[in-house]
């Protein structure tokens, strides 16, 4: 029979403001679990996840308290900045966000006029 750790997995997050310990077993597969039973990701899962779905247009940084998004440098484009102190509400901003903003400088005039 092949040994299993049954020991607790031990990820801490202070996402919601309070301290929660996941008491799942180590490797675990899917999300934490204290033990009150509410699931929860990691502060580097959670900043894994916005990147994978929004980093295609997105730089996205955790400062420890707050969720930061900006825009990559495009010339001629203003650089976006959306902050918010969960990342729930960090998408609903970028989902809000994603048209693209007016060039700052104006296209070109014409040779003719």
């Amino acid at each position: 029979m092949k040994w299993r750790d049954l020991s607790e997995c031990g990820a801490r997050t202070t996402l919601d403001g309070r301290p929660r310990l996941c008491v799942r077993i180590t490797r675990h597969e899917g999300l934490h679990q204290d033990l009150t039973g509410q699931a929860w990701e990691t502060e580097h899962e959670t900043l894994a996840r916005l990147r994978a779905r929004w980093g295609h247009r997105w730089h996205i940084v955790y400062t420890g308290r707050t969720w930061i998004a900006t825009t990559y440098h495009r010339p001629g484009h203003c650089t976006q900045v959306e902050s918010a102190p969960t990342p729930g509400q960090l998408e609903e901003q970028l989902t809000r966000a994603l048209a693209p903003r007016a060039p700052v400088v104006p296209p070109p005039r014409s040779a003719g006029g």
